[in-house]
């Protein structure tokens, strides 16, 4: 019986058995497997040239329709790659073992270069039976992988005519195939799988060729994850916000953000919004700001403090802005939650604008929410083109809206949320307004230096505790306060030594003998920096000024060492008690309850102090 190869070349069943050709053959196929080892074989150059040649096609047929380039072979379920992709397949005979130029492996039925079909494209012009579609379940998006194997067939003459062109023969394909490993399609050596993926499209992790048709058996796609750091720099941001508005007035927040990636729209008066919102919502979303890209990112000192200290991304408001918006859609279906304000600017007079729809139409190509936002306080914390003062912010959070929401109804419910936050003014304390008032007026400086010059000549209770009292009702007055009262310490100290110099002895209440005897010792061994002890060994400072008159100490040593040691405890107690009223600003009106206490804990500690110097 007599055959023709594919080259033209008779064969006989004589000569197959005839041993030379026999040791021809096997000749031929160590050859062909030195080809295949990496780094070895006469073909090895030649191979690598053609693996990139062909990662080069790839790319380049790959990159249109990356981006939604039309196909020319039809739409839907039976697009299927054209016969140019596929190579010049059939060149041998079925069963026939045939070698992949540049280390690819041998195939025997199916393979590329062995007359058998493509899977790909079936004879008959449609789909191939066991080809999943690949937007079928178990499908998941991600890059094609570049082949880097061998030539499928194609030589390397067709592969540089079509780079020459620009891959323009082949930017009409939809789906090729990327076998891992090669092997029998037809399912004639048992269940042996491959990896399907359609450029510009879904893959299919693993596809049986002898099972049930188009039935995916790989595990299901994990969804998109918010990264940890992003959340970690969340976190960071929030407590750093939080703590910035607990001492300008503070911040309350009600409701809280769906799980899931969301789009958040709130009511915009003031700049102090972005920290509000980064101090409310829930860090685990990450949420990133919409920053007006003519404004914040066009310096660079604004571009860093608006993407570090508030996760912010440009968006331009004179044209290209939805495409900015549209950018995060990735973000949002990881779960993050993408801040705007739907009206563009900043409001005047806490007025409601209108709304733009592309928050909105970010929110329905990302299919998520929309989460109105209300926000009351920020105006009167931060006004525009005003400056900082101390506010209480409130922030509430609405309930989700699904499904397309027109600008009206996202107005409609940001609006119903801000004017409910600003109907609940902040409880207050009657007493503390009016100490308040008193301590902020022009009384405020007197009653603090005469209450300090008093205790320094014979007034039993400390200027500490007038601070305490008042720089806790009206923070913003507690640097004043404190500068007057370590001012009225100063002058009757001085006072108080000359009268102790000329031998008046003034009377000095809750002391006792001990306490005068440390101090003579004190001021003998030191002179005047003695009184560095002052603030912290509990002695009044009226006795370190009567024991430095009576032992003559220069009046203008003692001033400079007592303004040095008392500057420190005065000024820092003051200081201390502000911060403390700034963060308590929502607990206001237990301002009675906060004296008592204060003047319990005053008097308890007063009295130990005695008993211990007795």
């Amino acid at each position: 019986m007599t055959t023709t190869s594919p080259s033209g070349s008779l064969r006989t069943g004589r000569l197959r058995r005839d041993p030379a050709a026999r040791a021809a053959r096997r000749a031929r196929r160590a050859r062909g497997r030195a080809y295949r080892r990496p780094g070895t074989g006469p073909g090895h150059r030649r191979g690598l040239r053609v693996a990139a040649l062909r990662s080069r096609l790839g790319r380049a047929v790959r990159r249109p329709l990356r981006h939604g380039a039309a196909t020319a072979t039809g739409t839907g379920p039976e697009l299927r790659p054209p016969t140019t992709l596929l190579g010049s397949y059939g060149i041998g005979r079925s069963g026939e073992r045939t070698r992949r130029t540049g280390g690819g492996a041998r195939n025997r039925l199916g393979g590329p270069g062995s007359g058998a079909p493509c899977p790909a494209a079936d004879t008959d012009g449609t789909a191939a039976p066991h080809m999943p579609h690949p937007a079928g379940d178990g499908a998941r998006p991600g890059p094609p992988r570049a082949e880097t194997g061998g030539a499928t067939g194609q030589s390397l003459s067709d592969t540089a005519e079509g780079l020459r062109d620009g891959g323009a023969r082949h930017r009409a394909a939809h789906g090729a195939l990327h076998r891992r490993p090669v092997g029998d399609l037809a399912g004639a050596h048992g269940r042996r799988r491959f990896r399907v993926r359609a450029w510009g499209g879904p893959s299919v992790r693993s596809v049986s060729a002898s099972g049930p048709a188009g039935a995916p058996t790989g595990r299901a796609p994990r969804a998109p994850r918010t990264p940890r750091r992003a959340v970690l720099a969340a976190w960071l941001r929030r407590a750093l916000w939080l703590v910035a508005l607990t001492l300008t007035g503070g911040v309350s927040r009600r409701g809280r953000l769906p799980r899931g990636g969301c789009v958040v729209v709130a009511n915009h008066s003031s700049h102090a919004d972005t920290a509000a919102l980064l101090a409310a919502l829930d860090a685990r979303h990450a949420p990133m700001i919409g920053a007006a890209a003519d404004y914040w990112f066009a310096r660079p000192g604004r571009r860093r403090v608006c993407r570090w200290l508030a996760a912010g991304f440009p968006v331009r408001r004179t044209g290209g802005g939805l495409g900015d918006l549209l950018g995060t859609a990735g973000e949002l279906r990881a779960g993050r939650a993408v801040v705007l304000f739907p009206e563009g600017t900043r409001g005047k007079d806490g007025g409601l604008g209108g709304f733009h729809r592309g928050a909105l139409l970010l929110a329905e190509q990302a299919g998520v929410p929309v989460v109105p936002v209300g926000l009351a306080g920020t105006d009167r914390l931060l006004p525009k083109h005003g400056r900082l003062r101390p506010a209480l912010v409130r922030v509430r959070i609405g309930e989700p809206l699904h499904g397309p929401v027109s600008p009206e109804r996202a107005r409609a419910a940001v609006a119903e949320l801000a004017v409910e936050a600003a109907a609940h003014p902040e409880r207050d304390s009657a007493l503390r307004r009016r100490t308040a008032a008193v301590v902020a007026s022009l009384w405020g400086l007197p009653i603090a230096f005469a209450w300090a010059f008093a205790e320094a000549l014979s007034w039993p209770l400390m200027p500490e505790l007038f601070l305490a009292v008042a720089c806790a009702a009206a923070p913003r007055a507690a640097l004043r306060l404190s500068v007057a009262a370590l001012a009225g310490t100063l002058v009757g100290g001085l006072l108080a030594l000359q009268v102790a110099a000329s031998g008046v002895r003034l009377p000095a209440p809750l002391t006792t003998p001990r306490m005068h005897a440390e101090v003579v010792r004190e001021l003998s061994a030191e002179g005047a920096a003695a009184v560095a002890h002052q603030p912290w060994n509990g002695v009044p400072f009226k006795v370190y000024a009567a024991a430095a008159g009576r032992a003559h100490v220069a009046p203008g040593d003692f001033a400079v060492e007592a303004g040095a040691a008392r500057s420190v405890r005065t000024v820092g107690v003051g200081l201390a008690f502000a911060a403390l009223g700034a963060a308590g600003r929502r607990l206001r009106h237990l301002y009675g309850l906060y004296l008592a206490l204060l003047g319990g804990g005053f008097a308890a500690g007063l009295s130990l102090i005695v008993a211990g110097w007795s």
